[in-house]
C-alpha cells in the first residue's frame, strides 16, 4: 500500500519491457556491481566508479555490490565532486552506504551542499527497525575527500577524512546483524526545490570482509534472487511514487 499522508489507497505499479533469463539456482555468475539508475548513469572502471546525474529532475542514481558481506567489516571510499556553488533551490549529495537486503536496516556517510548552507557538510544516518535512528553532520569547505563504514562486534561506526585522520561521524553505539551490500550514491533531491546536475568520482580504498557465499535472505529468510551475468537487464517501472526507476544490472 502506498501512503501519501491524504489518501489510503493501493499504489498501481507497472512493469515494462521485463527482460528475465532463467537456469538452475546459483549457476548465473554475480554482478561485481549492481547498478540502480533512477536518473542519471554510472560508469564502473575497475576500482573507479563515476556517477552522474543529467539535472533533467530531480533523483538519485546508485550502485551496489553484488554480493553481501556477513560479520563485521570495513569499506572505504575516496569521492571527489565538482567545486560548484549551488544555485537557489539546488542540492548535491554523495554517499557511501551499507544497507541489508531488507532495506530494513541500513547506515550512510556522505557530503551534501546545498543552496542557502553556509558550507558543504559530511552528514551521517543510521536506520535500524526496533534500534532506533540517528545522525549527525558536521561543515566541511571540502570538495574531496574519504568516507569509511565499519561494523565492528555488530556495531557501525561511519567516518570521514579530516585534517589528516579519520573523525567519527556520530556516535551511534548500536547496529545489526544483517548481511549488507556495500554501495555508492549520488543524489540531487535532498532539501531542493531545483534541479542540479552532478558528477562524482569514487575510488574503492578498500571493501574488507567476508563474503556471502549466496545471495543473501530477507528477515522472512527469503532468498533474494540476483538476476545477473554480463549482458544489461532492465526492468523499467513506469510509476513508482511518481518517478520512472530504472535496475540494471551489468
Amino acid at each position: 500500500m502506498a501512503y501519501d499522508g491524504l489518501k489510503d489507497e493501493p499504489a498501481v505499479v507497472t512493469l515494462e519491457d521485463v527482460r528475465l533469463k532463467t537456469a538452475e539456482p546459483g549457476s548465473l555468475s554475480v554482478p561485481e556491481w549492481d547498478q540502480i539508475l533512477q536518473s542519471g548513469s554510472a560508469e564502473i572502471e575497475g576500482s573507479s566508479i563515476r556517477l552522474r546525474l543529467d539535472g533533467s529532475g530531480r533523483g538519485l542514481t546508485s550502485v551496489q555490490k553484488g554480493l553481501a558481506l556477513v560479520g563485521d567489516f570495513q569499506a572505504t571510499v575516496s569521492f571527489q565532486g565538482e567545486n560548484i556553488a549551488p544555485q537557489s533551490g539546488e542540492s548535491r549529495y554523495l554517499a557511501l552506504k551499507a544497507s541489508s537486503c531488507s532495506g530494513q536496516n541500513s547506515t550512510y556517510v556522505g557530503w551534501i551542499s546545498v543552496s542557502g548552507q553556509v558550507s558543504p557538510q559530511y552528514i551521517t544516518e543510521f536506520h535500524s527497525v526496533g534500534g532506533g535512528g540517528g545522525n549527525a553532520h558536521d561543515y566541511t569547505d571540502d570538495w574531496s575527500g574519504k568516507l569509511r563504514i565499519v561494523r565492528q562486534d555488530g556495531n557501525i561506526s561511519n567516518y570521514f577524512w579530516k585534517n589528516g585522520d579519520w573523525a567519527m561521524a556520530g556516535n551511534f553505539q548500536k547496529g545489526y546483524q544483517d548481511p549488507v551490500y556495500i554501495g555508492l550514491e549520488v543524489c540531487n533531491e535532498r532539501e531542493a526545490a531545483g534541479n542540479a546536475s552532478m558528477t562524482a568520482d569514487f575510488t574503492i580504498d578498500d571493501i574488507l570482509g567476508d563474503v556471502a557465499s549466496a545471495p543473501a535472505s530477507n528477515a522472512e529468510g527469503e532468498t533474494v534472487s540476483i538476476l545477473s551475468e554480463r549482458q544489461k537487464r532492465v526492468v523499467s517501472v513506469s510509476r513508482m511514487y511518481g518517478r520512472k526507476m530504472s535496475w540494471r544490472k551489468i
